[in-house]
C-alpha cells in the first residue's frame, strides 16, 4: 500500500496547518511535550484534587478534577496583578473558546502575590473585564499552588 493511499491522523491543511485529527499539530506538540508536566506531574503523581467546592472560594461554579476525568482540562494558574499573567489573557480566551466544543475544559487557579489580591470581589471584577467565562478557584493560601509542587 503507498503512503498516498494509507489512514492517517495527520493530515496537511495547505502551508503551516499540520493537523493531528482534529487539534492543530502545535496544540497536539505542546501536549505531549507538556504532559508528563500536567497529566501526572514531575513526580509522576496524578494532578492533585481541587481543595474544595465551597462557593465562597470560587469565582463561578465550583468544579472537581475527579468529574472532569478522561476530558482535556487546562489548568491556568495566575493572579491579576502579574502582567505577564494578564499577557497570556487574550491566548487563554482563544484556546478555551476555539476547543470548547472539542471538549477542552479550563479551570482558573488563581494565587494572590498581594494582599490585595485577595479580594473575593476584585478577582470576580477582573474576572468579569477580562472576559474569563471558566470556574476560578481562589487559591489564597497557595493549598493548590503547593499541591502542584510549585517553588516560585
Amino acid at each position: 500500500m503507498g503512503a498516498a493511499s494509507a489512514s492517517s491522523d495527520m493530515e496537511s491543511q495547505g502551508p503551516g496547518r499540520l493537523r493531528v485529527g482534529r487539534w492543530p499539530a502545535w496544540l497536539a506538540l505542546a501536549a505531549l511535550l507538556l504532559a508528563p508536566f500536567v497529566i501526572a506531574g514531575a513526580d509522576g503523581r496524578e494532578a492533585p484534587e481541587l481543595p474544595t467546592r465551597d462557593p465562597s472560594a470560587w469565582v463561578g461554579e465550583p468544579v472537581r478534577l475527579a468529574d472532569l476525568r478522561g476530558q482535556v482540562v487546562l489548568l491556568d494558574v495566575w493572579t491579576f496583578g502579574c502582567i505577564n499573567c494578564v499577557r497570556t489573557v487574550p491566548w487563554v480566551r482563544d484556546v478555551t473558546s476555539r476547543y470548547a466544543g472539542r471538549g477542552l475544559r479550563a479551570i482558573g487557579i488563581h494565587t494572590p502575590e498581594f494582599d490585595h489580591e485577595r479580594d473575593r470581589a476584585a478577582v470576580a471584577d477582573h474576572v468579569r473585564r477580562l472576559g474569563l467565562d471558566f470556574p476560578q478557584l481562589l487559591d489564597n493560601d497557595y493549598a493548590y499552588w503547593n499541591a502542584l509542587g510549585n517553588q516560585y
